[in-house]
């Protein structure tokens, strides 16, 4: 049974339908294609480690991080940023856990990206 639910966030509905095929097969997988279904999806049902494009329609991904770091509770999900987006320094520095390049990130590579991450929470 899978119990960790993870959101994928990302506008290109082929690439998140790639990696959320691929992640279903450890996860509970939500998906959100723009920033504020991202943050209403969030709200909804909170995840145990997000997926997020950079560069999202209606709210960044900058913002929707920031949005998840605000609340002490959620503080500690893990959030992964998969992107073409070149400048990592502003998310890294408000808490993201790691930084992809989505050119050169296959879904395996996420994966265990995703499992060493939760491994250092776990610690």
């Amino acid at each position: 049974m899978i119990e960790k639910k993870l959101l994928f966030v990302h506008p290109d509905y082929k690439l998140s339908g790639i990696y959320a095929k691929h992640l279903g097969t450890r996860f509970n997988v939500d998906s959100a294609h723009d920033g504020l279904t991202a943050i209403r999806r969030f709200r909804a049902n909170p995840p145990s480690i997000v997926v997020s494009d950079y560069e999202l329609p209606l709210l960044s991904g900058i913002s929707f991080l920031r949005f998840v770091r605000q609340h002490p509770i959620h503080q500690a999900v893990p959030f992964i940023f998969l992107t073409t987006y070149h400048d990592n320094s502003e998310a890294l520095g408000l808490g993201a856990s790691d930084w992809l390049d989505t050119r050169n990130c296959s879904p395996d590579f996420l994966l265990d990206r995703i499992h060493k991450i939760h491994q250092m929470h776990a610690v």
